[in-house]
């Protein structure tokens, strides 16, 4: 177990740092954009505490109807962030994480 990570540890460092940034700028989308429309984006510290829910499948349901608005732009562009946050975090950067572990536990293992 420790040689794994020992090996996988400075390609999954890099890695998550490159999907911090990521995750940063969805963070302050959502604040600037959606934060007069939901309680959920009100302060940078709960839309942060609403995507890291959405990565772990907390309360989707509920911040998808609670971002029901008036203006069709504002839905639209709700839906369409939602929709990518979720897809590229859940099966892009979960996926590839457990990737570059597996790929570090091939390399221990030879």
């Amino acid at each position: 177990l420790f040689l794994t990570i020992e090996k996988a540890f400075p390609l999954l460092f890099r890695f998550m740092l490159c999907s911090m940034v990521i995750y940063c700028g969805f963070l302050l989308c959502g604040w600037i954009v959606f934060g007069p429309y939901h309680t959920k984006f009100e302060t940078l510290s709960s839309t942060s505490d609403c995507l890291f829910s959405l990565i772990n499948g907390d309360d989707m349901y509920a911040t998808f109807s609670n971002l029901q608005t008036d203006v069709f732009y504002i839905w639209l562009a709700s839906q369409i962030y939602l929709l990518s946050f979720i897809s590229l975090f859940i099966y892009v950067v979960l996926s590839l994480s457990i990737t570059l572990i597996i790929d570090g536990y091939e390399t221990v293992k030879v």
